[in-house]
């Protein structure tokens, strides 16, 4: 070992971009020995603003009230027992309920990862319009509940997002 180390013992290292191979290269310079490397790209963040760009903040700050109720699939923790020796026990509709998604700390729900619906509730902000929503998470993905929203406010028709920006209603 050299002295030529940092504080903590461990060897110092110089890095470079390469513009020939378009990667860092790294040199210890302890040893000497030096080698390619690509730093980690950073991964995109997943956007869930629906595709026309409304979302519940921007509702919410139009003076428009939101309410939105996330229901998970569930089994009954009695009827647990006697599923769980079936092979219908992810079979939905079997012994199976859908309840709000705060029952998920109950004890007597075993809750799936699966499966699931959001509503999502708009009133204006005279009430004159009130618009359900709903986004149904496939039994496929595990529940998301940024997802559920964002399909929910996808389903938003031309005509009530723009009574809800301060148009007029038309054709409801």
């Amino acid at each position: 070992m050299s002295n030529e180390q940092d504080q903590t013992g461990q060897p110092k290292y110089v890095s470079e971009f390469n513009k020939q191979t378009g990667k860092m290269l790294r040199t210890d310079t302890v040893t000497g020995q030096t080698w390619e490397w690509e730093p980690p790209t950073p991964v995109a963040k997943k956007s869930y603003a629906p595709k026309h760009g409304v979302t519940v903040e921007k509702l919410i700050a139009l003076g428009h009230r939101v309410q939105i109720s996330h229901m998970r699939v569930a089994v009954y923790h009695k009827q647990l027992p006697k599923l769980l020796k079936s092979k219908d026990f992810f079979t939905f509709g079997i012994g199976h309920v859908i309840v709000p998604s705060y029952f998920k700390t109950s004890p007597y729900y075993y809750i799936h990862a699966n499966g699931g619906y959001t509503y999502v509730t708009v009133t204006s902000q005279d009430k004159s319009l009130v618009i359900h929503l709903t986004a149904e998470c496939s039994q496929h993905d595990q529940f998301c509940y940024k997802a559920g929203v964002k399909t929910a406010l996808e389903r938003l028709s031309p005509n009530n997002l723009a009574f809800l920006a301060g148009g007029t209603p038309t054709g409801l």
